[in-house]
């Protein structure tokens, strides 16, 4: 009996003392939702071909701001991936680094003023992805889908 007195002060000391711990200030970024349509931006930010070497992906809003995306799979995909046939998006985004560069949380085509998710779909296992390629489980092809969001 003596044993569980013991721990219960204890941890009701080890919750006081995380209570009265000062918080971190650390800073936190917060997502952002950007609609606008995909550049591709040079060494000195100017708009050349997206079939240009030494490029670099960036979203721009209708009101010219640019948003430099970092390279990945993600923001390849938006490049690549012939069947979405839009340039215009609608991204969330984080920032990420001292650069002012962005990181894809998540991507949505938008097509006729009307915003779609698109995804991969494996019928066999039922798995759906964002990366075009085999399926993770079971290496089959995946279907390209697209769903209007609602």
């Amino acid at each position: 009996m003596k044993k569980v007195i013991i721990l219960t002060q204890s941890g009701l000391l080890f919750v006081l003392v995380l209570l009265s711990y000062p918080e971190t200030t650390h800073s936190e970024t917060k997502n952002i939702l950007i609609r606008g349509i995909l550049v591709c931006l040079g060494s000195k930010l100017h708009e050349p071909p997206c079939e240009t070497q030494d490029i670099r992906l960036a979203i721009r809003e209708t009101d010219g701001r640019l948003f430099p995306l970092t390279e990945g799979k993600f923001s390849n995909v938006l490049v690549q991936e012939r069947k979405l046939q839009t340039n215009k998006f609608q991204l969330i985004l984080k920032q990420v680094g001292s650069d002012n560069s962005f990181e894809i949380i998540r991507s949505q085509l938008i097509r006729g003023g009307k915003v779609y998710d698109f995804f991969y779909f494996c019928e066999i296992c039922n798995i759906t992805t964002y990366i075009p390629g085999p399926c993770m489980c079971c290496r089959a092809p995946t279907q390209y889908r697209e769903t209007q969001v609602k």
